[in-house]
Parts: structure tokens; sequence; C-alpha cells
């Protein structure tokens, strides 16, 4: 019922402004958190940069962009996964830790969901805590897992149509 019809929200967008919104609000629906962004490659593929969010301020969203060779976005490309804050950083070595927290508090993300387009990363969704701070449950979990699915498939539709409308 409510993740098809949430799902098929994603499946009717027709740009990549529409795709943007439309990732982010449902993924608030499916967890509402204190704040979500959804950081996007740009055109020269060098960095992320936020396309959607909310819970941020003017000046915060100023710097909500992430480089494509930041360790956060190295380790969401290798693990290709949702990615806790705390297992993010449980994974990375004394060295890395601190450059894994500036990422994460830059983003102010509890959890991550890298969202793929043709097995490189192309955008991920960065959500914050959620009210009271409670952990985020398995079926959470899985419905983000699923709406990076969804995501991926719909930007597969955008992003060939694009490509179609430029060679004609």
């Amino acid at each position: 019922g409510r993740l098809e019809a949430l799902f098929s929200d994603i499946s009717s967008t027709k740009t990549l402004i529409e795709w943007n919104d439309t990732v982010k609000d449902v993924a608030m629906i499916l967890c509402p958190t204190e704040n979500i962004a959804l950081l996007v490659k740009d055109d020269t593929g060098k960095r992320f940069i936020a396309r959607a969010s909310e819970g941020f301020s003017q000046a915060e969203k100023i710097f909500l962009n992430l480089p494509m060779q930041s360790l956060l976005a190295t380790y969401l490309v290798k693990s290709k996964n949702l990615l806790l804050a705390e297992t993010a950083l449980a994974l990375c070595t004394s060295e890395e830790r601190n450059q894994m927290e500036v990422d994460l508090e830059l983003m102010r993300a509890s959890i991550c969901v890298p969202i793929l387009f043709d097995g490189t990363l192309y955008a991920i969704i960065g959500l914050g805590d959620k009210p009271g701070k409670e952990a985020f449950n398995d079926l959470e979990l899985t419905s983000l897992t699923a709406l990076a699915r969804a995501a991926e498939h719909q930007l597969r539709v955008i992003l060939s149509g694009l490509a179609q409308e430029q060679t004609t």
C-alpha cells in the first residue's frame, strides 16, 4: 500500500528537479528526521551539491557540498549500501576518523543513503537525527534502501530520456 504509493510518486517524476524534490520528500515521509539533504553530483563531477534539503539555515545550505573524493563518498562508493554514522566512524582508521566526522557533521547526517547510476555514486541522501534521537529501526532502514532502488530506477529513465532528447 503506502510504500507503493510513495514509490509511484518517484516513478512519475519527469525531470531531475522533480526527482530531487520527490526523493527528498519521500525519504522524509518514510523516516521523519530533524533535517535532510539530497546531495547530487554536479556537472563537473567533482563534488556533490545540495539539490533539495530541509531543516538547514540559508547559511548552512551554502556549505552543503562534499568533494567527490571525500571520505564519506568513498565509503559509500565501496559499500553501495546505506551507512549509519556510527558504523561509518567505527569502520574508519584513527587517521580517517576526523575527516569522516567532518563529512557527516557537514550534512548533519545520522544516516547516508547512496543513489547509484551506472555503478557510480550519483547522489547521497543524508538524514539527520530522529526526534528524540531514537535509533532507526529495521523497517526504516529497509524502506530507505527500497527508496534508493526506486530512485535509481527512475533516474535511469530520466537520464536516458535526456540523452535521447539531445540526440534528436
